[in-house]
């Protein structure tokens, strides 16, 4: 089985299925997961899968809670950069507090061996989670108390500032000072205080000019008497942001040894995240899984389609039944949709058991086909200029070329296009050629000979 979709998937709408069931993931890894879910490619595979799958809804019906995950830290993409934002410290610590609850979640169910197995490999590190969680606060800032010296900093500007504060407010006490002033408001230039000092008066006031307005009229004057306390603040925030810079480069590195840990993090709980979403997705269709037969009986109970489901409540369901009498099963009827319909979801049954998907059904076995071929006439794509009839006869006879007796073609209003007896004609050779080659095969027609046949 291609472990990607192919047009024959897709012909089947099974990249709508897997985009549904994205919907139903937690994280944005986990939706692009499941949007590109691999076909397993062994049958042990897929009922291991299923199993997953079972335990997770199990763990869900029980509890009535899901996985404790939000969002999953794309590792990777985080250590790009040499020197780890803020953020991107956050997500890390959110993926180890995901791991953590996840692995705890998960150990405490009994019965489900294969998930605790899976999730026993998450790496946890409570001391590390708690010690970056108590460097933020709720607006990302780092704390006073995340070091000493950044304590004893913080400390030291705001008793700075207190005191450039008190020294301001004595030059506005100063009546010979302020009368100098076109107003009282204190501005600032360059993160430093200034006065609006009228410009007939910038000789008779000590400091540093910053700016002059644009009239020319007032200039913007650090007084002297506030230059070392600016001098003292500016140096002081220096010295704030290089020991913020230090603890962000110190957890930055913490991180860094501990790489592999947190991208098998991510793994796991990305894998965990997608066989929840299926659980969470089986429960919201009340599917079934399927046993995976190991014979090439398809027997397929009370089966509905995944996609109309959703759209309607009275759909019909359907029994089907393969490879026990016989290896061909013929649907006919009205051009209402409903063959067509039936077609499809005998596929994506399938192809969903293949995923690890539930099915809607009451029961099913599905044999393990090794190819499935679909031609479906709603979804053919006319190329190279080819009519509708060509483009049928050329994805058939490649349908021709590839199966085998392990294959499961699936034909919808098989031969159309063209004149209805030689459509007939090629269609009974067609059926001929199918059985000649041993491949299963479902096909839906309206035409009575190919019903006689």
């Amino acid at each position: 089985m291609n472990n990607n979709l192919n047009h024959h998937h897709i012909a089947l709408e099974m990249d709508k299925v897997l985009l549904r069931l994205s919907s139903f993931a937690s994280s944005e890894l986990g939706r692009e997961e499941c949007k590109n879910l691999s076909y397993l490619k062994q049958r042990e595979q897929i009922k291991y899968e299923l199993k997953l799958v079972d335990l997770a809804r199990k763990i869900i019906d029980n509890t009535q809670q899901t996985l404790p995950l939000n969002e999953i830290a794309d590792v990777d993409k985080i250590f790009k950069q040499n020197r780890l934002t803020v953020d991107e410290i956050l997500e890390l610590a959110e993926l180890l507090k995901a791991a953590r609850l996840c692995k705890n979640f998960i150990s405490k169910n009994e019965g489900c061996d294969e998930l605790i197995e899976i999730s026993k490999n998450l790496y946890t590190d409570k001391a590390f989670e708690d010690e970056i969680f108590s460097v933020f606060d709720s607006e990302l800032n780092v704390k006073d108390d995340a070091s000493n010296e950044l304590k004893s900093l913080r400390t030291a500007y705001k008793a700075r500032k207190e005191n450039l504060k008190d020294e301001i407010n004595k030059l506005l006490s100063n009546h010979s000072f302020v009368e100098n002033l076109q107003d009282i408001v204190v501005s600032t230039r360059e993160q430093r205080p200034v006065f609006q000092v009228k410009a007939s008066c910038k000789n008779k006031v000590s400091g540093i000019v910053h700016d002059v307005s644009s009239t020319n009229l007032t200039y913007f004057i650090e007084p002297a008497s506030l230059v070392p306390l600016s001098n003292k603040l500016r140096q002081i925030e220096i010295e704030i942001q290089a020991e913020i810079d230090r603890i962000l480069a110190y957890l930055s590195k913490k991180f860094k040894t501990i790489y592999s840990e947190l991208k098998q993090n991510q793994d796991i709980l990305v894998r965990l995240d997608v066989i929840f979403a299926r659980a969470k997705y089986s429960i919201h269709l009340k599917g079934v899984a399927a046993e995976i037969s190991e014979n090439k009986i398809l027997d397929i109970q009370k089966m509905r389609h995944p996609l109309l489901v959703e759209l309607k409540e009275d759909v019909t369901a359907n029994d089907f039944q393969l490879g026990i009498d016989y290896n061909c099963l013929l649907i006919t009827g009205s051009n209402t949709g409903g063959k067509t319909v039936s077609l499809k979801a005998i596929g994506l049954s399938i192809l969903m058991s293949y995923l690890g998907i539930p099915i809607i059904a009451s029961s099913a076995k599905i044999p393990f086909y090794r190819n499935i071929y679909v031609d479906i006439d709603d979804n053919q794509s006319i190329q190279d200029s080819l009519s509708t009839f060509s483009a049928h006869i050329t994805n058939i006879n490649q349908i021709l070329k590839q199966s085998d007796a392990n294959s499961l073609i699936l034909i919808d209003e098989l031969i159309s296009g063209t004149d209805p007896k030689e459509a007939q004609a090629i269609s009974l050779a067609i059926l001929d050629q199918i059985k000649k080659i041993g491949s299963i095969f479902i096909v839906t027609t309206h035409f009575d000979d190919i019903k006689n046949y």
